[in-house]
């Protein structure tokens, strides 16, 4: 049984297409199905439609293994359980039997999105299996084209990914046909779903301490600027991005070298290391809301007064609160308090990308500002070195071989990770693929980050960071102050206090009115007057929330439990079919939902009624504090007043600041002092207690309630000390080394504290043994061989800052070779026009190779070519292919000119401006193959033979029957890569074609020697003679043959 595409199958599907998806018909208007590779249409035995496809290795693979397509996929499908609710995400539609069989099979109707990137495959489908029952499914989203926006896509359905499960199925088939183009789709898809996951969770997990978190914070959030209004102020200026990933502890040195050169904003999970080692960031970014976050920051504190607090509102209200620092930048993703209440309100923006990590929101916030580059320091999203954080870490992430996963490092070699990592490291990839700012990896020993440069942070330091700029003037300039005045403050909140009062009496009253007990007796006995009761409140309901939409979106997070439950229960009656054809059954259960939605939203309210009104009241009486202050007869009794109110409601950086303005107009007020030290006490600010014990000690020397007060905060260093025993005895590490660190910030370097660091640093290296990677700690030469194969393999591909990951680790081992790699980063960034990269690196290999002229003469030129207004690709760098790499413009018009300049450089010896000229040439005629026979021979006469083999290869493929660049191809594989059967393939190929060719000939003949086939080897050598009887090196090579009187003249068994 012979199938064949049938025109009206497809002119069917495409009328359905058209009107359901027009433009996707649109891109197919014109389209055959044009695969790129051989394919069979053929019918199973059941009368299906199947593809067989001949892969370029020569093996065939068919689209479907079973022979009954549909039974087999039914057979797969049987313990899905799809609910309505649920998702299915068909990676490649193959023919669309899948997605076909799920919209039919499951009577729930799930969700069902089809991601084909290959319009030839969806063409295909449409000509070879009746598709429209799929095509008319209203729960199927399709998306078609190669460069599909998968982040945006996922997005699209939210939470509504978490409400339900997410089933993604893959076509294999087209995975073997696109193999890395379709593999990076799946990852994506498979990323960007468990991002919107985690968001889910997040928010239905810790949805009110969210919500609680953001009302206490709001006091802060009002007591500075906007993100809008700060947008751009760090223009031109770069940025240096700093988290808490084991790397760090490298590039502390070069952190501290910095200065003001570059505005450093620093994850609080990095700040002790920074602190610890003299380096007061300018931005400190702390976004997490679980309490035990504060421990971060709490040894901290006292020496980050002029650091600037950037905070996600949802954080911990103690890391907000407690941070003495003055100014503060409130930030959030999707926090509706802020995106849909008080923003629109005052036309203000605090609003970010998606962030799930601190990394996020520093990078987030750095981009904002305006910054550029963004320098990523201490991102490794990975155990590097077997370790998860810096030593400076407060925390570690406890070290499990089984939940590790291996991912790809920058230094070519797999490291371990988390899914966690490994989904914050995806957000970050897909805020860069959106940006045109340059970001710069520093990481070197972490997991690889799509889209960001690999530079060693001593590199940027020296080429990227000579600039004026002084950051610490750009944060003078800001006004800090205020966005809203306080009294608009007030009137707004008294306001949504009103508003929430009448909106739970509504609730009450809606949800009693949906109750089964308050219908009409002729209701319950009447499904028809039942289900018009049940489309009444329907309509009531939507024009309540019609009414209500601003506070309906502020209570979602809270209520996201609810959320789920209600529209699974609403999808299922709406899906119910004939399932539920009882007409009063189905209003009855419909009104239950309603009623649950109604309770739930009251519920909702009064938790918003009780964080609302403290808040509302905090905001009254500051603002009464303040009056009093400005008109009250004694002044400095109000602003210790003032103090006080601060202190009774946490807000203590504003509380030290009114109690310092007192003391500074009544200094001899022991009583003031010691309120603000008993403050810090209070709150267990240990440090910052010790620090105002001794300046109150110095100035009332005799004061015996300020000797009690040394006392007090000696017992609590005491107990603290005591803490950490305890936690070490009981095996809390991690909390006893968050009370280590804060008992060593005290200047407790004790024997006791030395004793503790030593058990706790035992735990620690027993956990890095369980995580670290071989490769970290010595390179085989074989390994080192691979690796060095992989950078050609990244040059060919475009993938260049892979191929520099690569050679920066190579570079780093620190032995004989490593000048080599340093010169062929460098070769690569003059390609790129990046010359000031390209010296540096030069400079570096000549540090190891001292002497070396070859690289001498790079310098030189390469700073003549900049003196002359060479342009320096410093712009965001994408990866493109090898005959679109960026470099400078070439300064000639043709080809032929440009060759013959470059001839005349060779000529000359001045090889390395041949080089540039011939590179110049590639950018604008990427397709000249002698250009890139050219370079092969000058950078492997250079030893650079990595780039080498890449432009031999490229010449081959442009002009794949000239036997020059053959024979070079052909003796680079046979006397560099030692690869004997593809130079054999080769020269074999050439003498087909001549069968007088010496060379040819003659290299057979030292291959056939190397391989002690020396028979074989003889023939070669006879036939060059016989061309050529005076031939010197066939004559020598006959006669070096062992017992070569017995090579007689016969055929070689090499098939030529």
């Amino acid at each position: 049984m012979k199938p064949t595409f049938l025109p009206e199958i497809f002119e069917k599907n495409m009328v359905q297409l058209k009107a359901r998806f027009p433009e996707i018909a649109d891109q197919l208007l014109g389209r055959d199905a044009d695969v790129p590779f051989p394919l069979q249409a053929f019918a199973t035995p059941y009368g299906q439609v199947n593809i067989s496809v001949t892969l370029p290795d020569g093996n065939k693979v068919s689209f479907y293994e079973e022979g009954d397509i549909v039974g087999g996929l039914r057979a797969k499908m049987a313990d899905w359980q799809l609910e309505a609710e649920d998702f299915l995400f068909c990676v490649g539609i193959g023919l669309g039997y899948m997605p076909l069989l799920a919209c039919r099979q499951f009577a729930a109707k799930p969700h069902i999105v089809v991601i084909e990137p290959n319009p030839e495959i969806l063409c295909l489908a449409l000509r070879s299996v009746d598709l429209r029952p799929l095509l008319a499914y209203e729960r199927l989203d399709l998306y078609l084209g190669p460069n599909l926006p998968v982040s945006d896509i996922v997005a699209k359905y939210g939470e509504r990914l978490f409400f339900g499960k997410n089933r993604l199925v893959s076509h294999g088939p087209s995975r073997l046909l696109y193999q890395e183009k379709f593999k990076s789709l799946e990852n994506d898809v498979v990323e960007n779903i468990r991002i919107a996951r985690n968001i889910g969770y997040t928010a239905k997990h810790a949805g009110k301490m969210i919500f609680a978190n953001t009302m206490k914070n709001l006091s802060s959030l009002f007591s500075g600027p906007d993100l809008r209004s700060l947008e751009g102020r760090f223009k031109g200026c770069p940025a240096i991005c700093v988290a808490a990933g084991p790397s760090l502890d490298k590039d502390l040195a070069c952190l501290k070298a910095v200065g003001n050169r570059a505005l450093i904003v620093c994850a609080d999970s990095a700040v002790r290391s920074l602190v610890n080692e003299g380096i007061r960031p300018h931005m400190v970014v702390t976004t997490d809301m679980n309490p035990v976050n504060f421990e971060k920051l709490r040894t901290s504190l006292d020496r980050l007064r002029e650091s600037a607090l950037v905070f996600s509102i949802e954080a911990n209200p103690d890391n907000v609160g407690k941070f003495l620092g003055q100014r503060r930048i409130a930030v959030t993703s999707k926090n509706a308090i802020l995106n849909e209440w008080l923003g629109p309100k005052w036309s203000l923006d605090w609003q970010l990308p998606a962030m799930t990590s601190v990394s996020h929101t520093a990078l987030f916030t750095a981009m904002a500002l305006g910054a550029a580059p963004i320098i990523l320091v201490g991102m490794d999203f990975a155990y590097s070195s077997g370790k998860s954080h810096a030593s400076g870490s407060v925390f570690r992430y406890p070290a499990n071989i089984d939940e590790a996963i291996q991912v790809d490092g920058v230094r070519g070699y797999p490291v371990h990770s988390l899914p966690q990592l490994i989904t914050d490291r995806k957000q970050i990839e897909n805020a860069m693929a959106g940006s045109t700012v340059r970001f710069v990896d520093t990481s070197l020993d972490g997991a690889l980050i799509q889209g960001a440069e690999n530079r060693s942070l001593k590199e940027v330091l020296d080429t990227e960071l000579q600039t004026e700029t002084d950051v610490s003037s750009v944060l003078e300039s800001i006004d800090w102050s205020p966005s809203v005045p306080a009294k608009a403050v007030i009137t707004e909140f008294e306001e949504m206090v009103a508003t929430v009062n009448r909106f739970i009496s509504t609730c009450h009253a809606s949800a009693e009115s949906c109750r089964f007990s308050h219908s009409t007796p002729a209701e319950r006995t009447d499904g028809r007057r039942y289900a018009q009761r049940a489309a009444r409140i329907r309509q009531e309901l939507a024009a309540f929330e019609k009414k209500n939409g601003k506070l309906l979106s502020l209570l979602k997070l809270i209520r996201y439990g609810d959320v789920k439950e209600i529209s699974r229960r609403l999808d299922a009656i709406q899906t119910s079919g004939e399932a539920m054809n009882d007409r009063k059954l189905r209003s009855v259960k419909e009104l239950e939902v309603y009623a649950d939605h109604f309770a739930s939203l009251e519920r909702a309210a009064r938790f918003f009624q009780e964080a609302l009104v403290p808040v509302n009241r905090f905001f009254i009486g500051e603002a009464q504090c303040i009056r009093n202050i400005d008109r009250g007869p004694v002044a400095a009794d109000q602003i210790l007043l003032l103090g006080d109110y601060y202190r009774k409601h946490d807000v203590i950086w504003q509380a030290e600041q009114a109690f310092l303005r007192y003391i500074e107009k009544r200094p001899d007020d022991s009583k003031a002092w010691l309120d603000l030290g008993r403050m810090f006490a209070e709150k267990g600010l240990w440090l910052p207690a010790q620090v105002h014990a001794r300046q109150m000690k110095r100035r009332f020397p005799a004061d015996r309630k300020i000797v009690e007060f040394e006392s007090e905060i000696a017992r609590g260093i005491l107990d603290l000390r005591n803490s950490i025993a305890a936690f070490l005895d009981t095996g809390a590490i991690e909390e006893a080394r968050q009370k280590l660190y804060e008992y060593l910030s005290l200047g407790s370097d004790d024997t006791f504290s030395q004793a503790f660091r030593e058990r706790i640093n035992a735990h620690d290296q027993a956990n890095t043994r369980a995580m670290i990677q071989p490769e970290a700690i010595q390179l085989p030469a074989v390994q080192k061989q691979a690796l060095n194969e992989r950078v050609l393999d990244c040059l060919e591909i475009g993938a260049a800052e892979k191929a520099i990951g690569i050679l920066e680790g190579l570079a780093q081992e620190k032995d004989a070779n490593a000048w080599a790699a340093r010169e062929q980063i460098g070769d690569i960034r003059l390609s790129q026009g990046d010359v000031s990269s390209a010296v540096w690196h030069y400079r570096q290999a000549l540090a190891f190779s001292a002497g070396n002229r070859v690289l001498a003469s790079k310098i030189q030129w390469a700073l003549q070519q900049a003196a002359q207004g060479m342009p320096q690709g410093k712009k965001k760098m994408t990866a493109k292919k090898k005959d679109q790499r960026r470099g400078p413009q070439p300064a000639l018009e043709t080809p032929d000119a440009m060759y013959r300049q470059a001839q005349t450089k060779i000529e000359q010896e001045a090889y390395p401006e041949a080089i540039h000229v011939l590179e110049q040439l590639l950018v604008s005629y990427p397709d000249v193959a002698i250009a890139h026979n050219d370079l092969g021979v000058l950078y492997y006469n250079q030893g650079n033979t990595q780039i080498s083999f890449s432009h031999y290869k490229e010449a081959v493929r442009i002009e794949p029957q000239n036997p020059v660049f053959q024979k070079n191809l052909a003796d680079f594989y046979y006397i560099v890569r030692g690869e004997v059967q593809s130079a054999l393939e080769i020269y074999v190929d050439l003498l087909s074609k001549d069968p007088q060719d010496k060379e040819t000939l003659l290299a057979l003949g030292h291959i056939c020697t190397e391989q002690e086939k020396f028979d074989d080897a003889a023939v070669f050598y006879r036939r060059v003679l016989e061309i050529d009887p005076l031939n010197i090196d066939a004559d020598r090579g006959l006669n070096a043959l062992p017992g070569r009187q017995d090579h007689g003249a016969k055929e070689p068994s090499i098939n030529c």
